[in-house]
């Protein structure tokens, strides 16, 4: 499949107005600015926790979301306030929090995108927990989203299209490739 970089702007723009809806009225995250940028991106650097989800319908791409640790942690702390956390169990909560919140922007976003009935879907998210960066193959596209905000980053990488990489965004031809930090 050809992924039309014209696709992307769309998208970009339903998943910042989620994000940064989201980061603002359910952590109290202050918006400070956002860096968007298509093409001419040769490497993503993904960071220590990272959720990738596949997206298919008319909007055929995989979206990675990279929390900075701030980030992550004020996340956490308020999604968990209620609960009795053991320490034993922190990096999981952590990992989940991570994921429901990329759950709960795509699935808003998802909205946005619907064209004339033909529904977006999205595959179950994937959590990557460790740092690495990912080389663009020739045939690829990568845009990205930079959200800065009172505290912390979220970055957030549009991949296409998805029919060359696994689910853990491993490149899967000869071309491109990916190395471990």
């Amino acid at each position: 499949m050809n992924i039309r970089k014209k696709d992307f702007p769309k998208t970009m723009d339903a998943v910042l107005k989620r994000a940064r809806a989201y980061l603002e009225d359910e952590i109290g995250a202050t918006f400070v600015r956002n860096e968007t940028m298509i093409g001419n991106i040769d490497i993503l650097d993904l960071k220590r926790i990272t959720i990738i989800v596949g997206t298919g319908g008319p909007v055929n791409l995989l979206i990675a979301f990279c929390f900075d640790q701030s980030l992550l942690e004020r996340l956490f702390h308020v999604s968990t306030a209620k609960l009795g956390i053991e320490p034993h169990e922190r990096e999981l909560f952590l990992r989940e929090t991570a994921a429901e919140t990329v759950n709960f922007i795509l699935g808003h976003a998802t909205a946005d995108l619907a064209e004339q009935g033909n529904d977006v879907s999205l595959s179950p998210p994937v959590v990557l927990e460790e740092g690495r960066c990912i080389h663009r193959p020739r045939k690829a596209t990568f845009a990205t989203i930079q959200i800065s905000t009172s505290v912390g980053i979220l970055d957030i990488y549009f991949i296409g299209p998805s029919e060359l990489f696994d689910h853990r965004l491993n490149v899967l031809s000869e071309e491109g490739g990916t190395c471990i930090r």
